[in-house]
């Protein structure tokens, strides 16, 4: 056991970091941004203070890796491409807005016999 331990598997492959930063900040300047941030942000109210961000959302994604026993056979498919971008948002007191979902077509099918003007987003 050790020898396969120490052989890095373990450590190597099953412990390795999956996102983050490449480089690291230099503390100075965080410190320097934060001083300056807190006096430019002094005259406004938490609620008037907003943190927006995108992310994709990919919903028909399948795992990648699988468990399978040694010498038995699987296939693979084609990794699925389709996805939702969201816009998330909230102030600095926490309170969320409605997220915004942005999709790829301009008409989707799903809204074929809808009148869309009518619903309650823009």
């Amino acid at each position: 056991m050790d020898g396969w331990k120490n052989s890095g598997s373990v450590t190597t492959y099953l412990l390795k970091q999956i996102c983050g930063e490449a480089k690291s900040v230099n503390p100075n300047e965080v410190t320097d941004l934060i001083r300056k941030l807190k006096s430019l942000l002094k005259g406004y109210n938490g609620r008037d203070i907003f943190n927006a961000d995108e992310t994709g959302l990919f919903y028909s994604v399948l795992p990648d890796k699988t468990l399978c026993f040694k010498g038995e056979k699987y296939s693979g498919g084609k990794i699925s491409k389709e996805r939702l971008t969201l816009l998330l948002c909230c102030n600095m007191l926490g309170d969320f807005e409605t997220p915004i979902v942005i999709g790829k077509s301009k008409k989707p099918r799903c809204f074929m016999n809808i009148d869309v003007r009518k619903l309650s987003v823009s």
